[in-house]
Formats: structure tokens, C-alpha cells, sequence
């Protein structure tokens, strides 16, 4: 084959280059041996699973619009089989339920404990724990310097003592306390020895929620 003698020839259609006639080198093989490699040939198209697989599971339109239809081999139908799509994508619908609220004040008091925050503050404050009423939603804030047992219960018989001194006359009192039960500041002898002593029902919840 002399310099500059074409290779084989080819018809732009669709933005590809399509084939005519058999490439240079090829002329020797008989129409069966050449339909078998054109056979073979378009066997090594990717299938469009596997260009799902190899997308990360992209849906079949995003698929089509970025491969093309040439490009690819197969139906729509392997996306509904697919088990990965299955168990990752569906969705679940969860009936949303009324939660139950404390019918008065102090029923039941939430609490969480924060830190230790990296910069103090002027007082030397490294955490604070908040008191949160389920009835009203209104929030108390003590900073301490430390979560000790004794810290925080000193805390909490602060806040008894204010609740006590301020509503007295409406009878209201702390019933249930529920905190995330924490080794340091609740789930301790003392704090909760103070709990039993008062009478309020102690309610710990699942860690970090």
C-alpha cells in the first residue's frame, strides 16, 4: 500500500463516523469470516446496563442523553430488576403521626448538656446545659464551668428552686425529666438520688437524639 492510499472510507452520519467497506488489511477474509468479526465487533458495544453499572446507576434518560443511543445495547427493563436501584433508591413514605405534648407546665422537662467549648468564657465557663419545658417550649440556660456530677445537679437544684419559688401557687413542679442519659452529669448516683428523693420520674433517652 502506497503513502497516502486511503485506509478505508467513512460517511459521517449523526455526528459519527460510520464505516464503508472493509479497512485495508481485511480484503483477504471471506464475507462469513468478516460478517463473524462484524458480529463480534458490535458484541463489544456496551450493553446499557453496563453503562449503568459503570455511571454509578444513572437513570436510563440521563444515560441516553450523555452516551447516546448508537452507544449502547439492551432495553429499559434491567433498571426495574436492578438490585442495587432496589434497595438504594425507592422511596419510603412515613405516616406522620401528632406527637403528644405535656397537657401542663414542667411535666416533663428535657435537658442537654454542650461541650467543652475550646475558648472559655469570661467566667470560665466550658459548658452549658439547657432545660427545655415540654409544654411552653421555653428554654433555660446555665453556663458551668465543668459537667461534674455535683456541677450539674447543683445546677438542677437551682432550677427546681426557681420553678418552686416562682409557681408554688400553681402547683406546678417537675413530674418527668428526659436527657440522654449521660454518664458524667445524669446517669450518677447523685443526680439521680435527688430525682428519687423529689419524685420525678427519670425518662433517659437513646444517645444523641
Amino acid at each position: 500500500m502506497s503513502l497516502g492510499s486511503p485506509v478505508v472510507l467513512a460517511n459521517l452520519e449523526q455526528g459519527l463516523w460510520k464505516l464503508s467497506g472493509r479497512p485495508a488489511g481485511m480484503s483477504s477474509l471471506s464475507d462469513g469470516e468478516y460478517s463473524v468479526l462484524s458480529v463480534a465487533r458490535k458484541s463489544l458495544v456496551p450493553s446499557l446496563e453496563r453503562w449503568h453499572q459503570q455511571l454509578r446507576h444513572l437513570n436510563v434518560r440521563s444515560l441516553r442523553m450523555i452516551v447516546g443511543k448508537g452507544d449502547m445495547q439492551g432495553d429499559d427493563m434491567f433498571s426495574v430488576n436492578c438490585s442495587v436501584c432496589v434497595n438504594t433508591k425507592q422511596q419510603r413514605r412515613f405516616e406522620r403521626r401528632q406527637v403528644k405534648r405535656a397537657s401542663e407546665p414542667f411535666e416533663l422537662v428535657h435537658s442537654d448538656l454542650c461541650g467543652p467549648i475550646s475558648v472559655p468564657s469570661h467566667g470560665g465557663a466550658k459548658y452549658f446545659i439547657v432545660y427545655v419545658d415540654d409544654y411552653s417550649r421555653h428554654t433555660w440556660v446555665f453556663f458551668l464551668p465543668d459537667k461534674s456530677s455535683t456541677t450539674v445537679t447543683s445546677r438542677f437544684q437551682e432550677f427546681t428552686s426557681w420553678i418552686w419559688t416562682n409557681f408554688h401557687h400553681l402547683k406546678y413542679k417537675i413530674r418527668r425529666f428526659r436527657c440522654d442519659n449521660g454518664k458524667g452529669e445524669y446517669n450518677n448516683s447523685l443526680f439521680r438520688g435527688i430525682l428519687k428523693a423529689t419524685g420525678i420520674q427519670y425518662e433517659p433517652a437513646p444517645p444523641y437524639t
